[in-house]
């Protein structure tokens, strides 16, 4: 076995593209590997148990109020730190480098030392595709393509979860295209939910949907916030933080629910929710809503903390990993994207949903397939078939 190590870089500082990464490393470093994770420092903090060797990157320091100053410091890490990865490269001569994602942001500005490493020197570089269909153009499209084009130039191995949908996405020819598991988050987290409930003011015998994450457009909350009013039985927790300052905000919601007189009905937590309190808001919930609008064609992380509770769930989503899976190993209902009528008419099923044995045996099965180590010896073998140093 070689001493070289394989080197992981991850942009993200929480979420669920830094746990993909987190359980990668964990997984490599377990069979033995040597294993160097480059990583924001909230990243590392959010993980002091890991197997791992772990550098820290520079980030956005959080006590900083001036929101143009933040917007600059994080344009110019965008930049600098591919090149301390680069830096990192040369100094360790890795087995070879793994992404935790595919970003073309600013990629014509810090992709080339990338790109001569991996055709003058040989090394191999690998990323997870979480979203492989990048059709939201950053900037003028003249430098949207050369972004994209930069960004995938070092890659030799693209890892996706849904290969008929990477394949039809414009992934450049020289990217073999390998479709992995996403493995479920390990969670210890215990709770029955009947504290949340009660905190919230929710009934013991009331039905409990649950939005759990990120804030963010694509979840059409806005829409099911909507079909509420026509389900006046069921209840709605949305708990997670804001994604970002363009997408609506809690306060706008919250506004929303009252204006159609469903306030006592929807509860927002507009927080980050750490692990230790994931038992109370899944053990809450008597399924789970991830109506994605039409244009999610991606992976959502969320599904692979909720098999830890086998909770079923109500999805919708465009044609991708996500609502496959929930299709595939019966997870749920997939509705129609993007329709409020829709998503009333799977709630009002959800609810009349009582064949729980079925559904914990349709979670078993995905949780038996969906394994890191399945990740972890997919993304080992493609590696070990590219020219080059071996292992």
């Amino acid at each position: 076995m070689s001493a070289r190590p394989i080197l992981l870089f991850s942009r993200s500082v929480d979420g669920g593209i830094s746990e993909y990464m987190h359980a990668q490393g964990n997984e490599l470093a377990r069979r033995g590997l040597a294993v160097v994770v480059l990583a924001p420092r909230r990243f590392l903090s959010a993980h002091p148990v890991r197997g791992y060797v772990a550098h820290a990157l520079p980030a956005v320091p959080d006590g900083i109020q001036s929101r143009l100053l933040r917007r600059a410091l994080f344009v110019v890490l965008a930049i600098l730190n591919p090149f301390i990865l680069a830096w990192h490269v040369v100094r360790l001569r890795p087995r070879f480098v793994l992404l935790d994602s595919m970003s073309e942001l600013f990629a014509p500005l810090w992709a080339w030392p990338h790109r001569l490493l991996a055709r003058f020197g040989g090394v191999r570089y690998v990323a997870t595709l979480h979203d492989p269909v990048r059709e939201r153009a950053l900037g003028a499209e003249w430098w949207h393509r050369w972004s994209l084009r930069a960004a995938y130039a070092p890659l030799a191995i693209g890892l996706v979860h849904d290969l008929a949908t990477a394949k039809k996405a414009g992934v450049p020819a020289h990217v073999r295209l390998v479709e992995v598991p996403h493995g479920i988050f390990p969670v210890t987290a215990d709770g029955s939910g009947v504290d949340l409930r009660a905190t919230l003011g929710i009934e013991s015998e009331a039905p409990v949907a649950l939005s759990f994450g990120y804030v963010v457009d694509r979840k059409n909350l806005g829409l099911a916030i909507d079909a509420l009013a026509a389900v006046p039985e069921l209840h709605l927790i949305i708990a997670g933080r804001r994604g970002s300052t363009q997408d609506r905000s809690p306060e706008s919601y919250e506004a929303q629910a009252e204006q159609l007189g469903v306030a006592d009905r929807c509860h927002i937590v507009d927080r980050f929710i750490d692990d230790a309190e994931l038992g109370r808001f899944f053990g809450a919930a008597d399924f789970l809503l991830m109506t994605y609008t039409g244009a999610f064609v991606s992976q959502s992380g969320v599904l692979h903390v909720a098999a830890n509770w086998s909770r079923p769930v109500l999805a919708s989503g465009g044609p991708g990993p996500m609502v496959e899976t929930v299709r595939r190993y019966k997870l749920g209902e997939v509705v129609e994207p993007d329709s409020v009528e829709a998503l009333a008419d799977g709630m009002r099923r959800m609810i009349g949903r009582s064949d729980s044995a079925a559904d914990s045996e349709a979670w078993q099965r995905f949780r038996d397939e969906a394994s890191w180590a399945r990740n972890v010896d997919l993304l080992l073998a493609a590696v070990d078939q590219l020219p080059g140093e071996g292992a």
